[in-house]
């Protein structure tokens, strides 16, 4: 039985991964501080599941504390440790900086040094495929990156910087993940098909920025969880995985598809672009079909068609919705 450690364990990503780790038989040591950066209550749901079980250990602990992480660390002695914890969203970022840098960036560094005080020997870094910008489409793991556009991008760049220097300095093998727009059951309800499912289907305005040509590469999370299992199990030195679908999905087919699936029409009013947000994102998954295996088999039809149907059964059961 293998133990995970995973930091932000009660958010989409961190609970959707904790309940595969937890079904195929290992154990999960959660770590969240339940912040408010979005309700408390939507995480609470999440590990609801797993907190009936008893290879289920949640902290509820702020990770920039690297003294307690180090605590936490040397008792449970997890295998290997998924940092996901963080703030996240573009937007936010750009009138939020600050809380940015602390969470992101200094959550990491206290992160990192309880692992290396707790001797753990397996760290993996969830980053963003974000760190492309819009240059050379789709983008591979070894293209350098244009300066960030905004503070989230930055906080980003300046972790994956902590992880490559600890992987320099000391015995820990490091795996960093760039994960693309990653959606499906528990996304968080600022993300944008969360937002525009319940906009559709109360009937209110969506507004979309610019004229809807915007591309996204779409991640849907059992992809994602099948991409991160992987690199759970195959351990490297120090290596740096896009995770993504390596396709790309305009706004205004987003909306067109939730508006059949819901059956009911998308009203659209059309805002300007705000600073520091991508028009176009595409990842390059070579790397991760030749050394993980990874191969996304979901579609983005499906997975949107999936992300409804839980949508309607949360707000049929009353929660969340």
């Amino acid at each position: 039985m293998k133990k995970i450690a995973i930091t932000g364990a009660a958010g989409f990503i961190g609970s959707t991964l904790s309940d595969y780790i937890l079904s195929r038989g290992d154990s999960v040591v959660a770590i969240d501080n339940f912040n408010a950066q979005y309700d408390p209550l939507v995480k609470k749901t999440n590990i609801r599941l797993a907190l009936n079980s008893t290879h289920y250990t949640l902290y509820e602990e702020d990770i920039r504390n690297s003294s307690r992480m180090t605590e936490i660390l040397k008792l449970e002695k997890p295998d290997t440790i998924i940092h996901i914890a963080g703030s996240t969203g573009m937007k936010t970022s750009m009138s939020n900086a600050e809380m940015y840098f602390s969470n992101n960036v200094g959550g990491t560094h206290a992160i990192l040094e309880a692992a290396r005080a707790a001797a753990i020997g397996h760290f993996i870094f969830i980053s963003t495929g974000s760190v492309y910008g819009e240059n050379s489409l789709p983008a591979s793991e070894e293209q350098p990156f244009p300066p960030p556009c905004n503070p989230y991008v930055a906080t980003k760049i300046l972790g994956e910087k902590f992880v490559k220097d600890y992987a320099e300095l000391f015995d820990i093998d490091f795996t960093i993940l760039r994960l693309y727009t990653v959606y499906g059951p528990r996304q968080r309800p600022e993300m944008a098909i969360t937002k525009f499912t319940r906009l559709i289907d109360t009937e209110q305005q969506i507004p979309i920025y610019g004229n809807g040509s915007a591309l996204r590469d779409y991640l849907y999370i059992d992809n994602c969880i099948e991409g991160l299992v992987q690199a759970i199990d195959c351990r490297f030195k120090f290596e740096i995985i896009n995770i993504g679908e390596q396709r790309n999905v305009s706004l205004s087919d987003v909306i067109q598809l939730l508006s059949r699936y819901l059956n009911k029409p998308a009203h659209v009013d059309y805002i300007a672009v705000p600073d520091g947000i991508p028009e176009i994102t595409l990842a390059d998954i070579s790397k991760a079909k030749r050394l993980l295996g990874y191969q996304p088999k979901i579609t983005f039809e499906d997975g949107l068609a999936r992300f409804v149907q839980w949508y309607q059964k949360m707000k049929n059961g009353g929660e969340i919705f």
